[in-house]
């Protein structure tokens, strides 16, 4: 559990610099940058499953000092 949690914490981590890139470059609302990450997260199912990219996105929210997303809206949830 500690190993998946630290996985989790080092992606959020490093999805930072890719979130401003999205922020700054492409001209995407923090809420689009997140649901990207999201999506890409759990494009390879085997890295990350639902759940852990929910709290990896959360978490990458966290870092950049954006409003969590709201997980129960279903653009984010698809």
């Amino acid at each position: 559990m500690l190993a998946r949690y630290e996985q989790c914490e080092d992606m959020a981590s490093l999805l930072t610099e890719h979130a401003q890139i999205l922020l700054d470059k492409e001209n995407l609302a923090p809420q689009d940058v997140l649901l990207r990450c999201y999506r890409g997260l759990l494009a390879d199912a085997e890295s990350f499953n639902a759940p852990e990219a929910q709290w990896v996105v959360t978490r990458l929210a966290e870092f950049m000092g954006w409003p969590w997303p709201a997980w129960g809206d279903e653009t984010l949830c698809k």
